[in-house]
């Protein structure tokens, strides 16, 4: 490894000032652990579970209603390959419809 950092001014710069300071901050992150709000960690959990729901709802909302009425009926989630695969000749691309498979 010496002799590739001697070689390349460049790579020698990102290992004294970038590789090196976070193998330090690493090690002492790993040695003395880090303070975690409990708190404020399932605040974010909260928001990100709802901002997560949101965009499944809006996503859902963009399913053909014929493609969503056969999963529904049959109690079948909306994330089974079986569903992403239906829905890929309704997906657009570069402009022009899917062809069907």
């Amino acid at each position: 490894m010496w002799a590739e950092l001697r070689k390349d001014e460049r790579l020698r710069a990102h290992y004294d000032h970038v590789s090196i300071p976070g193998i330090n901050t690493f090690a002492s992150i790993e040695l003395g652990g880090i303070h975690v709000d409990r708190a404020a960690l399932a605040a974010f959990e909260a928001v990100m579970a709802e901002s997560v729901e949101e965009q499944y709802q809006a996503l859902l909302a963009q399913v053909p209603k014929a493609i969503k009425r056969v999963h529904i009926d049959a109690g079948l989630k909306f994330s089974r390959g079986d569903f992403v695969r239906e829905m890929k000749p309704e997906m657009v691309c570069c402009g022009k419809q899917a062809k069907r498979q």
